[in-house]
């Protein structure tokens, strides 16, 4: 490419010749056959023309072609562009972001003296207790010999009066300067270092830049540089553009990706350089995604970060409860296992007291107090509780944390505590067990389920050697045995929560049996436990049905496919999967390292069935067999599928793939094998927080959610189909209740791609109060308008939208 400056400021001619990328040689000879060509034809018209018009004629005609075929050859050969460029200087940017989160109100009295020496000093606050000589002195003195030296040698050296009276008027002065330093919150810094009285950062920063001034917690609002106190007085901060709206407990939260955020979104082109992100800080990142990712792209933008953090490198003497975690729904007169995580810093060796009540505020009542033997080190507690919930409904959890001595002082009191909800249902879960014969994980699976008072259990044994073969299903109840027949009746299944179903042949449980089971899942939302067995479950159970139509229900409803069998000589050792990590029923133990390794230390089991996961099914534990495909890790995973799950209709499948979970009492008793299933039933049984009927189910992943975080929502549809029409238009309205019927919040639902008859939504920013969610879906309007009661039931009242509630 040329480049022809022409006289206009600015302007030039470029020239990109033809076949620039050819040979040079190569590039001659084609130039010289497109340009001689059209020449040689012009010059034998001109002298054929000659014959035929004057010679001042055909000279005109040949000065013409030449003309054009110049122009032409100039355009195709050179391709030439006019280019007009323009420069316009933009002013560099700094964008300064301001933690407004409620620990910023914190003051930090526990800094070391020399520390809020120089706070006092920086921030320009001692003016009026001593000059910045003496602070300087006393900075370089702690920094030096470890302590001022309040009275140098060559001061008043023969009067000790007057040296004392030095002594103590300058401890004196040093104490005043400790006492403001320790009423100086983060707040208070942070303005100091804005504004002119201080540091004067923005006035600095606008002399020569553009600045830019935001605050943020768990939101980000704009705020104009020259009126920074529109961050600190709630007042002004109305005003401000993009404020907040006052949603409660907005700035309980920091979210440091936000300022991170918009210095991407002011760093396009056209905008002027961005120089850099300055960020007063406290705290650590606490919401919303990790601000590492953004982090990043501004490096590649190279635009650099510059946190100011703001506080002490101790941390201030405080207790704080950290979480409460509860289960969210449980049966009347169960047990609800609480575990209580809370943390103690700054604060000498010395007792804490932790307390657990039941109920909030003034109704509060205690159920549990503990000491804790607190060490002197920084360091987080976890104390577990165990709550007889012995009232129905909706039960609050509420713990608290504080030193035992009172007298002790802590930065904040509250973050002292936390709760949990915890739904309890009326009745007992009632567990249908059974199996081909009475086999060891028959055995202790029905003396642990017998044994739970949670649970209600009955069992059936089809094949079992007795004396007496006369004896009724009745007679076996009142002995205590299991039923030797399901229970009689299309329905008769409909009555229980969960059902375990062991190696049973498909003799014993024929095909209208396996239409029952069916049944119940899809349609009664049950859920159904399958454990494998070494004669028939699941091999023996054929792939088609016996007419030759769909599958099998068994094979239908399990979430593996192609079962086989694995028995290596060694055994094997279950390993969870990211999605069996975060199953509660899968936790052996509470923290995530040591239920990995207790999983890995059960003794091994010498044979299971494992099969494909099928596209639905989420796979909990697998076996280690075969090669790991590096392109797709999760492989291995979903093709030794050992414990799986998946929905189906309304209801929900386990499968667990081994006939040896009674082993794992050896040396530890019922710990692991009865903390498993217990779990695993009380999983299966918990549907309090869903609402629907026959059709469709749909509700809140837990009943009450802490300000800030999201609500999940989720609809199930029995059947795939309707999900379909109802995906042409699907709404969640969220109502408050005892409100005017408006909705305070429309949000879309969107289909889970690997489970299409589910919804899913999430619900962000949402005010405290107790809420109501309501179904738009107009294709499937007369699903939804559906009695929750069974059909053949005469209803008395027009029906409702049917409707789920949270807090």
């Amino acid at each position: 490419m040329f480049s022809i400056k022409l006289p206009n400021d600015g302007s030039t001619l470029l020239l990109t010749p033809q076949w620039s990328g050819l040979p040079a040689a190569l590039q001659v000879a084609l130039l010289v056959a497109v340009c001689l060509v059209p020449f040689v034809l012009i010059a034998w018209l001109y002298r054929y023309e000659m014959q035929l018009v004057p010679r001042a004629a055909a000279v005109f005609l040949l000065s013409m072609r030449v003309l054009v075929l110049f122009l032409l050859l100039f355009l195709v050969c050179l391709q030439p562009v006019y280019a007009h460029s323009k420069t316009k200087e933009l002013p560099g940017r700094v964008l300064v972001a301001v933690d407004r989160s409620d620990s910023m109100d914190v003051a930090d009295p526990q800094r070391p003296s020399v520390e809020k020496l120089r706070l006092v000093r920086a921030l320009h606050l001692g003016g009026d207790i001593c000059g910045d000589d003496q602070l300087d002195a006393w900075i370089r003195e702690y920094t030096e010999k470890g302590s001022p030296q309040w009275v140098h040698d060559d001061e008043a050296r023969d009067d000790q009066l007057r040296r004392g009276e030095l002594e103590s008027s300058r401890r004196g002065q040093h104490d005043r300067v400790c006492e403001l330093a320790d009423k100086v919150t983060r707040t208070q810094t942070a303005r100091r270092i804005l504004y002119d009285d201080g540091l004067r950062l923005l006035s600095t920063l606008a002399a020569k830049h553009d600045v830019e001034l935001i605050g943020f917690h768990s939101t980000a609002w704009n705020a104009p540089a020259d009126r920074p106190e529109t961050l600190f007085d709630p007042t002004e901060a109305a005003s401000a553009d993009k404020a907040p709206a006052p949603t409660s407990n907005a700035a309980g939260f920091t979210d440091l990706r936000l300022p991170l955020v918009r210095a991407l979104e002011r760093s396009g082109a056209g905008q002027g350089k961005l120089l850099g992100v300055i960020v007063l800080t406290d705290g650590r990142h606490n919401a919303g995604d990790p601000p590492v990712k953004k982090a990043l792209e501004l490096g590649e933008r190279e635009v650099p970060i510059f946190p100011v953090l703001l506080g002490a490198e101790l941390p201030p003497p405080d207790t704080a409860i950290l979480s409460v975690k509860a289960p969210p729904a449980v049966y009347k007169d169960a047990s609800a296992g609480v575990d209580v995580r809370f943390k103690v810093s700054g604060m000498d060796k010395q007792d804490v007291v932790l307390e657990l009540h039941r109920g909030a505020g003034k109704e509060k009542k205690l159920i549990e107090q503990r000491t804790v033997h607190h060490d002197g080190k920084d360091r987080e507690y976890l104390e577990s509780f165990q709550v007889r919930m012995d009232e129905a409904g909706p039960q609050t959890l509420t713990a608290t944390v504080h030193p035992a001595d009172l007298s002790v002082k802590e930065t904040s009191t509250e973050n002292n505590s936390g709760g949990a909800v915890v739904n309890v249902a009326k009745d007992q879960a009632r567990v249908l067990l059974i199996d081909g014969e009475a086999r060891w994980e028959f055995h202790y699976l029905q003396s642990a389920f017998q044994r739970d008072r949670t649970m209600q259990t009955q069992s059936v044994v089809f094949d079992q050697p007795r004396l007496n073969t006369r004896l009724t299903d009745e007679d076996l109840d009142k002995i205590g045995s299991p039923r030797q027949h399901l229970p009689a009746g299309p329905d008769a299944l409909a009555d229980y929560d969960c059902i375990v179903l062991g190696d049973v042949s498909p003799e014993q449980l024929p095909p209208a049996d396996r239409q029952r089971l069916d049944k119940y899942v899809a349609e009664r939302g049950g859920t159904l436990v399958v454990v494998a067995g070494k004669r028939y479950m699941p091999l023996t159970y054929p792939e088609a049905a016996a007419d030759g139509g769909d599958a099998d229900p068994i094979r239908k409803m399990l979430p593996i496919e192609a079962p086989r069998v694995t028995a290596p000589l060694d055994g094997f050792t279950p390993a969870l999967t990211a999605d069996g990590r975060e199953t509660k029923f899968m936790d052996l133990e509470e923290e995530a390292g040591k239920n990995d390794t207790i999983w890995a230390q059960l003794p091994h089991p010498f044979w299971g069935v494992v099969g494909q996961a099928k596209p639905a099914a989420a796979t909990l534990a697998f076996t280690l067999e075969g090669a790991v495909d590096p392109l797709d890790p999760t492989a291995q995973e979903r093709r030794n599928a050992l414990i799986a799950r998946q929905n189906y209709g309304l209801g929900r499948v386990l499968y667990v793939g081994m006939d040896s979970t009674w082993r794992w009492r050896k040396g530890v008793g019922d710990l692991y094998h009865h903390r498993f299933w217990g779990q695993v039933m009380r999983w299966a049984a918990d549907r309090p927080l869903e609402s629907g009927n026959q059709y469709v189910r749909f509700g809140a992943s837990q009943p009450v959610f802490r300000g800030g975080q999201d609500v999940e929502l989720f609809v199930r549809f029995k059947d795939v189909q309707d999900a379909a029409k109802a995906g042409t238009r699907a709404e969640a309205n969220i109502l408050r209740r005892g409100g005017d019927g408006k909705p305070v919040a429309v949000v879309p639902l969107n289909r889970k791609p690997a489970q299409p008859s589910t919804f899913e939504a999430r619900v962000a920013n949402l005010p405290e109060g107790d809420y109501e969610v309501r179904l738009e879906m107009p294709a499937v309007a007369d699903k939804l308008l559906a009695s929750p009661t069974p059909p053949n039931v005469q209803e008395k009242t027009p029906p409702e939208p049917i409707k789920a509630s949270f807090t």
